[in-house]
């Protein structure tokens, strides 16, 4: 219907968790201009520490398949903690 803000079968809160991953990154960038500190680990968004963790989990995945699916450790130091 014209009334709806996004097409149909989008769950709802769809729109509201964009609004809080922009909203929680403008507040990060706000303090980061002024100077103030922030907690970058903790963030709601993306950031490179996300980044670390998945091309890590890619990396030891292929690791793991080429030593016939053994376990491996994970976990990055560098991602969220």
């Amino acid at each position: 219907t014209a009334a709806a803000r996004i097409p149909a079968g989008h769950p709802e809160g769809y729109l509201e968790a964009f609004g809080n991953v922009y909203r929680n990154s403008y507040d990060a960038m706000a303090l980061r201009a002024t100077g103030q500190k922030f907690e970058q680990v903790d963030t709601v968004y993306p950031n490179v520490y996300d980044g670390v963790e998945g091309m890590f989990f890619i990396q030891q995945c292929v690791a793991s398949s080429a030593e016939g699916g053994a376990w491996l450790n994970m976990k990055h130091p560098k991602a969220r903690r």
